[in-house]
């Protein structure tokens, strides 16, 4: 594919590779040049902060391994076993074979939150006023 140099040295990229990479417009591509060949790699850019946050967090992950605070298996079946003797847990499945396990949910919570905002609005007499205008509207396409 051809590519055309414009002013201020910029490029179009060919849109079936632009699909290809899932690329959209901001994304930041790395440009080098070696041997007289252009090499242009989507790259990601993290803030520093989240580096740092993120090297903290591996750093305490780490430490809690070390001292066996954080539990470390040998493979998932041997993480499953230890999640179904939790008892706080609910199991999800995929094709009928456990995946992982979720907190169970509080069902009790839910259901005092319905209705929650009966009375604390109104609704004005004439809010159906408009139906016909809308319905002959939609009828014929007149939006």
């Amino acid at each position: 594919m051809l590519a055309e140099l414009r002013t201020k040295s910029q490029i179009t990229l060919p849109r079936s590779i632009v699909t290809s990479l899932g690329l959209t417009e901001g994304d930041k591509l790395d440009i080098t040049e070696r041997d007289g060949v252009i090499y242009m790699i989507p790259v990601t850019v993290y803030p520093r902060k989240y580096l740092e946050d993120l090297h903290a967090e591996i750093k305490t992950l780490k430490a809690d391994i070390k001292s066996g605070k954080q539990p470390v298996f040998d493979s998932i079946e041997a993480l499953m076993e230890k999640l179904e003797e939790e008892e706080d847990y609910d199991m999800i499945a995929k094709n009928g074979k456990p995946v992982t396990k979720a907190p169970s949910v509080d069902t009790q919570s839910v259901s005092k939150r319905i209705g929650i905002a009966k009375g604390k609005s109104t609704v004005p007499d004439d809010f159906d006023a408009g139906n016909e205008e809308i319905a002959t509207m939609l009828m014929k396409g007149d939006l």
